[in-house]
C-alpha cells in the first residue's frame, strides 16, 4: 500500500478497523491484477470537509471527520479494472443492514462535488458494518 502524502500513513492507523479491513480487500485485489493501492485521503478537519462542500457550515462532520472513510485512487485503473474492484468490494461488505441502500464503497470524479479527482470512496461503521460473504481474499465472488 502506498500513500500520497507521508501524513496519510499515520492518519491510517486511526480509522475503524471496518475501513482497514475493506481497504486491505481491495488491496489483495488490485495486486492480483498487478497493481497497488494508494491511499489518498483519510482525515478532514471539520472545516476542510464544509470547504469541499462549499464551506456554508452544513458539512462539519462526515465519514473522513470521523475516521470512518479512506479514498482510494482509481484514475490509474482501466473501466473494466473499476468495475470489477467495486462489484468486488460492494458484494463481500454491507455497510448497513438496516439502510440496504446505502455502499461501503463510492466512485468518485473530478466532476462530483466536493471531490478532486477520480477516486474509490470507502466508508464503514463501527459495529454495524459486516461482510456479506465469507470469501478468501482477492478472489472475486461467482
Amino acid at each position: 500500500m502506498k500513500y500520497k502524502y507521508a501524513s496519510l500513513e499515520g492518519q491510517w492507523f486511526r480509522l475503524i478497523p471496518e475501513v482497514q479491513t475493506i481497504v486491505r480487500d481491495a488491496e489483495v485485489f488490485l495486486q492480483n491484477a498487478g497493481t497497488e493501492v494508494i491511499i489518498t485521503s483519510v482525515y478532514r478537519t471539520p472545516h476542510e470537509n464544509d470547504a469541499l462542500y462549499g464551506g456554508n457550515g452544513d458539512h462539519l462532520y462526515g465519514p473522513h471527520v470521523a475516521y470512518h472513510a479512506a479514498d482510494i485512487r482509481s484514475w490509474h485503473l482501466t473501466d473494466e479494472l473499476k468495475l470489477a474492484v467495486f462489484n468486488f468490494i460492494k458484494e463481500r461488505w454491507v455497510y448497513d443492514a438496516k439502510r440496504p441502500s446505502k455502499s461501503v464503497i463510492l466512485m468518485e470524479g473530478g466532476t462530483t462535488p466536493g471531490s478532486s479527482g477520480e477516486h474509490f470512496h470507502i466508508q464503514a461503521l463501527p459495529s454495524v458494518t459486516m461482510p456479506r460473504v465469507s470469501l478468501p481474499n482477492g478472489v472475486p465472488p461467482a
